[in-house]
């Protein structure tokens, strides 16, 4: 393909204004503050082409050291990430790639226009959600910024590709400017038109699975991934009899853990349960044989249950379940269950399975929770439209900003499958630990979440009222309304090195409360978290991904695609307590009309099952057929006529 480069010369503007709080809208082609906008041109099983036009910018004045610097900013919290230097607004997409395809992508023209006097704010230490998490010190590469060269070496980049579960996917980067630290002048690409190979044979990252997917994978491709519909793969309203659940547990739990084993089974998540063992009790061999049943029974879920304890080795408790102690070489290290379903080499963090754990102390408290995780299925309240809310508590920290700024950013979205009622639990608008208790035990919601500073056992410091611990859990009442916990903070998830309950477990071990919570064992990074809680809800409303193990994966691939390392230390750090395949309340609870033959001859090779709502068919409901041995299984998903045909 030839280059072609449609303006050339240094163009000066008369730029158009329009401020908008603390930001200046700096305008290229719209008045209005506008994102950019990415059009595919074209797709196929050979590449696609792309328009990415960019209409304007937000420019922040930032003072440091006495110094007034430019923050631009295109899509908020991406941009490049080398402290010290200029941090320049970055566009990032996922791109699908056939299977043993190498991937490279060419320029084929591009429109500039370049701006003086321009000191672009140096990118500083990632800070972390933890009390003191935030570095001090204002860092600039001083010899950097003297020089009279042109920033970033390169503006176009693709990631080495990996594989998330079903599909090959790369990492496209876009850094439309070009800065001269010395000379002050930054000259931005407004207009860029890509071309986008796939060529050749890659020896080193292949993929070999089928292209016939069920309808909850289609969607999260789909959604994510930016050419996915060019890439050839198709729904399938049937699967096997295969495992889907694994269990890896010890002896002990055997008899408390059988009713959600029998209740897995009827959901169509067909179960083995694996015990430790001389020879299956290390990390490693549990992940050898995910991995195995991943290749051969299409594995989809993982539990563990058991306490997880450091270092490999054995606290004395014969019902411990280790964690894996997972980190890549000059990268954060953290004990971590996502180790465990990332299947495609040491350096992989796009998880394929989602994976769940529950901790104990004695089997009552792992009876409780098995008892809650079955009550929010066949027992929730159906009196009230409860499961429509959510509540957003966000810690008061640089209120109306940051955390707060990521909640209001979750209830503005203009979710398309639903909109949650959101009620808002600000620290910085004078929230309290009593409004969360008042709320949970009046009116409760599907879906809790909470961004903020945490510790071990507290959201730390969120209000001017004292930390949120395990005393307010403890008040807690909402028996029938179980909901799931979006915990984006840090430290709350410390199973391993925490000796006592830590906060996530008491959210776990109240006899109400949660469901499910996902949290992070270490301090985790602000930025990423923020893209993580804001992708969570997507998932949830926008997508209609509705298993919680498989809402964090989404959410994970967007962060991962955005935060590089930082990216990277937290999809190690979250992980579920709870089982991973449970889905959050989001509506009214209401029976389903079922009809069927009322016998199944064992000489027929199809079984019709239709599924009705109260608005009419339900597309995408699991059918399961089996009989009490199991000789018998079946399972199919409804069409968008309500009808499932089982084999």
């Amino acid at each position: 393909m030839k280059n072609i480069r449609l303006l050339t010369g240094i163009i000066f503007l008369l730029f158009t204004f329009l401020v908008t709080g603390q930001q200046t809208w700096v305008s290229f082609t719209s008045d209005e503050p506008q994102s950019p906008e990415i059009r595919i041109i074209e797709q196929s099983l050979s590449g696609l082409q792309l328009e990415i036009e960019i209409p304007g910018m937000y420019v922040s004045q930032v003072e440091a050291n006495g110094t007034v610097f430019q923050q631009l900013e295109l899509l908020k919290w991406q941009t490049t990430s080398d402290i010290g230097k200029p941090e320049l607004p970055m566009i990032n997409e996922i791109i699908g790639i056939p299977a043993n395809k190498k991937i490279r992508v060419i320029t084929l023209e591009t429109s500039t226009v370049t701006l003086e006097n321009y000191l672009i704010y140096p990118f500083q230490t990632p800070e972390k959600d933890v009390t003191g998490g935030k570095s001090t010190e204002f860092i600039i590469d001083q010899d950097f910024y003297n020089k009279n060269i042109s920033y970033p070496d390169i503006n176009i980049y693709v990631d080495k590709p990996g594989i998330w579960r079903d599909v090959k996917i790369s990492g496209l980067h876009l850094i439309p400017f070009n800065y001269n630290p010395a000379q002050k002048t930054l000259e931005v690409i407004t207009h860029i038109k890509l071309e986008i190979e796939f060529h050749g044979r890659d020896n080193e990252v292949m993929l070999n699975r089928s292209k016939e997917i069920t309808n909850m994978f289609f969607r999260m491709y789909s959604s994510s991934i930016l050419n996915f519909e060019s890439l050839g793969y198709t729904k399938r309203n049937r699967d096997n009899s295969d495992i889907k659940y694994l269990i890896i547990t010890n002896t002990n739990p055997l008899n408390t853990i059988q009713p959600l084993v029998e209740w897995k089974n009827r959901q169509g998540f067909r179960v083995e349960v694996r015990i430790m063992e001389p020879g299956f009790n290390t990390s490693e061999d549990f992940k050898d044989y995910i991995s195995q049943l991943y290749n051969s029974d299409n594995l989809e879920y993982v539990l563990m249950v058991g306490d997880a304890y450091p270092n490999g080795g054995n606290t004395g408790d014969p019902d411990d379940v280790p964690m894996y102690w997972w980190q890549p070489s000059g990268e954060d290290g953290s004990y971590s269950d996502t180790w465990y379903v990332c299947m495609d080499g040491p350096d992989d963090h796009y998880a394929d399975l989602a994976i769940g754990r529950l901790v104990y102390d004695d089997l009552a408290e792992l009876d409780l929770q098995i008892q809650k995780t079955l009550d929010h299925y066949q027992n929730p309240d159906v009196s009230t439209n409860w499961a429509e809310n959510s509540i957003l508590v966000a810690h008061k920290e640089n209120y109306p900003s940051k955390y707060t700024q990521c909640k209001n950013e979750i209830e503005t979205y203009n979710y398309s499958l639903q909109i949650p009622i959101f009620e808002e639990c600000y620290g910085g608008a004078g929230a309290s630990n009593q409004d969360i208790i008042d709320f949970v035990n009046n009116t409760c919601c599907g879906i809790f979440n909470y961004r903020g500073h945490g510790s071990a056992t507290a959201f730390t410091g969120w209000c001017n009222f004292g930390d949120f611990t395990a005393a307010h859990i403890a008040q807690f009442t909402n028996n029938d309304r179980l909901f799931v916990v979006f915990d984006v903070c840090c430290d709350n998830m410390n199973i391993v090195a925490f000796n006592g309950d830590c906060l996530c477990e008491s959210f776990m071990k109240s006899p109400v409360a949660a469901v499910a919570i996902n949290g992070a064992i270490i301090p985790s990074y602000t930025i990423p978290n923020h893209d993580y809680d804001k992708e969570m809800y997507k998932a949830v409303f926008d997508e209609g991904i509705y298993n919680i193990g498989y809402v964090t994966n989404f959410a994970n691939v967007v962060v991962l695609n955005n935060h590089g390392t930082m990216g990277r230390s937290n999809a190690r750090t979250y992980l579920w307590l709870g089982d991973a395949a449970v889905e959050p309340w989001t509506v009214q609870p209401t029976d389903l009309t079922v009809t069927h033959e009322p016998q199944i001859f064992l000489n027929l090779d199809e079984f019709t099952v239709t599924v009705q709502g109260t608005n009419g068919p339900i597309e995408g409901a699991r059918v399961c057929i089996t009989n009490e041995d199991m000789s018998l299984y079946a399972l199919a998903f409804t069409d968008a006529s309500g009808v499932a045909v089982v084999q």
